[in-house]
């Protein structure tokens, strides 16, 4: 599942390939905007450069040197952090002047007795500070050459870039350069630039044209091009080896229509989730983000391809699409696509809708819940594995009958509980078919087994494909609302009720159905503060909070439906 991220530092911050230095020079013939940038000048004070400074913060013992060597010329900087317990320590440039929503190139040659960091502080028009964090760098004895490109965000104003040590060591800095990048012609296919990663400039030949890397938080990330493609000869891959922040790719801006659905889809592979947002820059200047649904990992069993839909905000100028993630694995990316869509009309569902489900077959569902939802007309979908019913802790075959028999609806979840990524196309089908032959038979056959949910929320679009062989939908749980805009019988969106959701969030989730006319979909595992079956003391959901939730779900008398009965309202407004 995704973690709900805010965007603190915008999540425009771009970082160096590999998270390592590349030796190699940049072709930019661009001005360089640091004066005295070979820190040769020091006309006010001959031990100190000219528009350069010193800064330090934390618990830590700094010092700094004008040295009378270089890497080039006769002069450079050096920072001897000891005693280190949290904070920096750098020499700085003077803040320079930039454009905001602008491609530059950054580089700086250095010598490092420890890991060192690059941050960029850019300043605002609204009068604040933005620092995003660019890369971490490797010690090394000799000289070795820094190379990124970076793009402004939206109000920029100024930036100076920080090159600095934050544990014990020192770092020796000298020739540092920062322009704007050099131009080049990038094609826009399928309505993303360079969507394939095939195309690259010559002011960085290792990273693909009109990418970037991006992170928020503090995330042990690196990047790059992978030759191990969807299509064509480039991909790019993000690994992250742990859960502190997120990272992944952002796009340039791409020219967006005003108010307009638009789908967006990618080629993803690999062992983490992802997920990915759109980035909208309004006329005036502002900026909203659109969060969009996450996929599961494929655990390197294939390509699983995304697609989900959004509608731009009234007065859109322009969009960046970011995909990425915030848990530890690595993810490969390729072929992204951004196309127009016929605009709904109406744009919302006629009203809002509830559904309520209940995943695993877990016995207090059946004896803690179902008698709630009888007690108030309520109808839900139980999403039912096979090979539990009759298992300590799980339903009886004559509670799932009753259940049937009472008006309930009765989905599969595949026969066994497993994640459906690691079966092979031929196990798939008979964990379905089986599911099916089972709950026929304790139906009978003539019952309606129409809606699945993959256990775990995991899938590929390939297993989908399989899925929806047998079914007319499949539910995830991906924490979303479906809306008429996005809404995709492959990918019912649902929202996972947990033990520690109070039931003030879960009146909230209903008002903005309600309010916005969109589907809820609930999860629920357990009615009970100590299951014994399902999936455990995380999901359980306590009897007198679910009597709560459903006692204030129906005073609203927002529509309470089954899937299938809510698919019966829903796709004859699909237009």
């Amino acid at each position: 599942m995704r973690k709900k991220l805010t965007y603190v530092m915008a999540a425009l911050c771009l970082v160096l390939i590999n998270g390592s230095s590349v030796v190699s020079a940049t072709t930019n013939n661009n001005p360089n905007l640091i004066s005295n940038n070979d820190l040769e000048s020091n006309t006010v004070n001959p031990a100190n450069p000219d528009t350069w400074t010193t800064n330090s913060w934390g618990t830590n013992t700094a010092t700094f040197a004008y040295l009378n060597s270089g890497h080039s010329g006769n002069h450079s900087v050096q920072t001897t952090v000891s005693n280190y317990q949290n904070g920096d320590a750098k020499w700085r440039f003077d803040s320079v002047p930039v454009q905001s929503g602008m491609s530059y190139s950054y580089s700086d040659w250095y010598e490092a007795s420890s890991t060192t960091s690059v941050w960029a502080q850019y300043y605002l028009s609204n009068g604040t500070y933005q620092y995003s964090w660019l890369t971490n760098d490797q010690p090394s004895s000799v000289w070795v050459q820094n190379n990124l490109n970076l793009s402004t965000p939206n109000l920029a104003v100024s930036v100076s870039i920080f090159h600095v040590v934050n544990t014990n060591g020192s770092l020796i800095l000298d020739d540092v350069y920062l322009g704007l990048s050099p131009e080049c012609n990038i094609s826009n296919v399928n309505g993303v630039y360079n969507g394939g990663f095939e195309q690259t400039c010559p002011s960085n030949p290792s990273q693909p044209a009109d990418w970037s890397p991006t992170t928020s938080g503090n995330p042990n990330a690196t990047f790059g091009l992978t030759s191990a493609s969807h299509s064509g000869s480039n991909a790019v891959q993000t690994s992250m080896l742990n859960n502190s922040g997120e990272a992944g790719w952002q796009s340039t801006w791409q020219p967006s229509l005003s108010n307009q659905r638009y789908n967006l889809k990618f080629w993803h592979n690999g062992t983490t989730y992802v997920y990915a947002y759109v980035v909208v820059q309004l006329n005036d200047g502002s900026i909203q983000y659109l969060s969009l649904m996450s996929v599961p990992a494929t655990l390197n069993t294939g390509w699983s391809q995304y697609s989900d839909n959004f509608v731009t905000p009234i007065n859109t100028s322009k969009v960046q699409v970011i995909v990425a993630t915030s848990g530890a694995g690595t993810f490969t990316l390729d072929d992204v696509s951004l196309g127009a869509l016929t605009n709904q009309n109406p744009a919302t569902f006629t009203n809002g809708i509830i559904s309520l489900t209940f995943d695993d077959g877990d016995s207090s569902t059946y004896t803690n819940g179902s008698p709630i939802l009888k007690s108030l007309g309520l109808k839900g979908t139980f999403y039912l594995n096979g090979a539990n019913i009759g298992l300590k802790g799980y339903m009886t075959t004559s509670q799932v009958r009753s259940l049937y028999l009472g008006g309930q609806e009765i989905g599969s979840h595949q026969y066994d509980h497993i994640n459906q990524v690691n079966l092979t196309p031929t196990q798939l089908n008979n964990e379905l078919i089986q599911n099916n032959n089972y709950l026929h038979s304790i139906l009978g056959s003539q019952s309606l087994i129409n809606d699945f949910a993959c256990p775990y929320g995991a899938y590929t679009s390939t297993s989908v494909n399989t899925d929806m062989n047998y079914y007319q939908s499949n539910r995830i749980t991906d924490n979303q609302f479906n809306s008429k805009a996005n809404f995709n019988t492959r990918q019912i969106h649902a929202v996972l009720v947990y033990a520690n959701t109070t039931v003030n969030q879960v009146k909230s989730w209903i008002q903005t159905a309600q309010n916005n006319n969109e589907w809820l979909v609930l999860v629920y595992h357990s009615i009970g503060s100590a299951p014994s079956g399902g999936d455990g003391q995380g999901y359980a959901t306590s009897p007198t909070n679910f009597n709560l939730e459903m006692n204030y779900l129906k005073q609203t008398n927002i529509s309470v439906l089954p899937v299938s009965s809510a698919l019966n309202q829903i796709l004859p407004q699909e237009n």
